[in-house]
């Protein structure tokens, strides 16, 4: 493939070779028009387990979206939200792969000038209820428990964690990290420079803090997520019934709030972290999440960040010594932790009052 048909994407914006590309994408791509308020498409691909992989039709679709003047962003629907089945079926994987490898042969070798990426989820969050419970995943639950240091929460078998609020914080993270993993499997079968993407809707889940926390960057490094039903800012694109668009511009951010490690973040520190989210939103401060993972790569622009300091590891201080170091002010939830620049929340809002 001729590499100066590929289109590259970061923070909302696609750079395709005849420029820079804000999406404002159609879901209903049959009744896409050259002047519309649209600029592309999405074009769903059938390509579950009862699916014949005929695209014949998505094809004609595509030829028009192009005759147009749009670009598209291709969705294959392996149904993975429609309802339970087993992650560690085989040949429902490979059945799955055939799917991607026709795509990369036929579709995306004829469209490459006009494809933005292609779409490999949509649905909830619930995963939880996407999974068949073999003895395998059972298995592999205790195993992550251990790996964990989380075996002495008296959590055995799945069932049992919808019971305390600890397990379901647990089985949430578990159930993320092996559908991520599952996602990531089926990428490699895709071009590495196709941008990947998933339509994630989080309408019916009651703490933001939760969702940041599982739904992070360390988890999903490979796939752009794009966010459904959120109140507080996730990313750099939206979604509803209709198209994916981007999101409302907000200029001069430089508040960060950093989500801690998966390693140590508990209850108290997503109870502590919905507070902080909670204080800032009502006072009207801009502001993006951030994770200690990945702080050096994502405090850039920033001159603020909010940390929960319980929630800080050995690493996470370094780090943030080098923010200070370099100019920027750590804004503290809890004790200090006795940084060059550093504050108090409670400090910090009535500064910003």
């Amino acid at each position: 493939m001729d590499t100066s048909e590929i289109s590259t994407y970061e923070q909302g914006v696609f750079h395709l070779p005849k420029g820079r590309f804000v999406p404002h994408l159609q879901f209903d791509a049959r009744s896409f028009k050259k002047d519309s308020e649209y600029n592309g498409v999405v074009i769903s691909l059938p390509a579950g387990l009862a699916s014949d992989l005929d695209w014949s039709l998505q094809k004609e679709i595509a030829e028009s979206v192009v005759e147009n003047k749009g670009q598209i962003l291709w969705k294959l629907d392996f149904s993975l939200h429609d309802s339970s089945f087993s992650y560690t079926d085989s040949m429902a994987f490979q059945s799955f792969t055939i799917a991607i490898e026709q795509f990369v042969k036929t579709l995306h070798a004829n469209f490459a000038a006009n494809t933005l990426g292609v779409i490999i989820y949509q649905g909830d969050i619930d995963f939880y209820h996407r999974f068949t419970w073999d003895a395998s995943l059972q298995n592999n639950l205790e195993e992550w428990l251990v790996q964990m240091g989380q075996e002495e929460n008296g959590l055995h078998h799945y069932n049992e964690f919808y019971e305390k609020e600890i397990g379901n914080l647990l089985l949430s993270r578990y159930c993320t990290s092996v559908f991520s993993e599952y996602l990531h499997r089926l990428i490699s079968y895709l071009p590495d420079t196709l941008p990947v993407f998933c339509l994630l809707d989080v309408t019916e889940e009651s703490s933001f803090a939760k969702v940041a926390h599982l739904l992070s960057k360390e988890r999903f490094p490979h796939v752009h997520l794009i966010i459904r039903g959120s109140i507080y800012p996730f990313g750099e694109l939206l979604w509803d019934d209709t198209c994916i668009r981007s999101m409302p511009i907000q200029d001069n951010i430089i508040v960060g709030v950093c989500v801690p490690s998966e390693e140590i973040c508990g209850l108290s520190h997503l109870s502590d972290l919905e507070i902080i989210i909670q204080d800032l939103s009502q006072k009207k401060i801009p502001f993006r999440m951030i994770f200690e993972s990945l702080l050096n790569e994502q405090w850039g622009e920033l001159e603020e960040i909010v940390i929960i300091s319980s929630g800080i590891s050995v690493q996470g201080k370094r780090k943030l010594q080098g923010f200070c170091a370099a100019g920027g002010f750590v804004v503290s939830y809890g004790k200090k932790l006795g940084l060059i620049q550093e504050m108090s929340f409670e400090d910090y809002k009535k500064k910003s009052e």
